[in-house]
């Protein structure tokens, strides 16, 4: 990434993690970087956060007290609004279960602790740029379904014209 990304917000992540430590090194990690940092201490904080704020990626501790982030991730999959977020779980666990029950519940992808500075800007650059694109696709597809509404209602009117014509 360039330097004069540094200068510019290119998006913002939400840490969910009920260590403050661990918090502290993924922001220390990305703001230098230019990403904007939201944090949640836990998985209920998260989704209070995420009714406030715009959000372009999580990265969500997997044991944390209250929700744990597998049931965190499947509530965010429930929101229609949320439902394309991409999702990071950053765990310590490397047991199989923990990888599938998160991938069950929508997680996008995995990162180990301790988390690798420069795969964790390569991932979360990755999931933005993935997220930039879709959110563009779904814009564009706004706008061609609103220009065939507009086409189907001129050639209805043209049709109905046409049959008072006769």
């Amino acid at each position: 990434m360039a330097d004069a990304s540094a200068e510019a917000n290119v998006g913002s992540v939400l840490v969910v993690d009920d260590e403050i430590a661990n918090r502290m090194i993924l922001k220390a990690i990305l703001e230098p970087r230019g990403y904007r940092v939201l944090e949640a201490e836990s998985g209920e904080r998260a989704l209070e956060v995420l009714d406030r704020e715009k959000a372009d990626v999580i990265l969500l501790d997997v044991m944390m007290s209250g929700i744990d982030g597998v049931e965190t991730c499947r509530r965010i999959r429930r929101r229609a609004d949320w439902m394309q977020l991409p999702v990071v779980i950053i765990t310590s666990l490397t047991d199989r279960d923990t990888r599938i029950r998160g991938k069950e519940a929508g997680c996008d992808d995995f990162l180990n602790k301790p988390v690798d500075d420069l795969e964790l800007l390569a991932r979360v650059h990755n999931l933005i740029l993935v997220k930039i694109y879709r959110d563009q696709l779904e814009r564009h597809n706004e706008r061609l379904e609103a220009l065939v509404a507009k086409r189907t209602a001129e050639l209805r009117a043209a049709l109905a014209r046409l049959q008072k014509a006769k």
